[in-house]
């Protein structure tokens, strides 16, 4: 899978989010992407929408993987 690139946050300004809205091309797959190894930006609940494959993922584990990212009707 593409890693995700183009990623914005977008309530970057609330201070006190209990979770991230994101948007970016490509799916959270990779172990290596910020998206999924940063769990403290990207805690559970938070929302990313892949713009390339128009599928919507919520973050349901915090073990700092890929898998914790669950696509929403697939």
């Amino acid at each position: 899978m593409a890693k995700v690139i183009d990623l914005v946050i977008l309530n970057p300004a609330d201070k006190t989010r209990m979770y991230s809205v994101a948007i970016g091309k490509g799916t959270p797959a990779d172990t290596d992407d910020p998206i999924n190894t940063n769990v403290r930006d990207f805690p559970v609940g938070s929302m990313y929408t892949d713009l390339t494959g128009k599928k919507l993922y919520v973050r349901t584990d915090e073990k700092g993987v890929a898998a914790d990212w669950t696509a929403i009707g697939a």
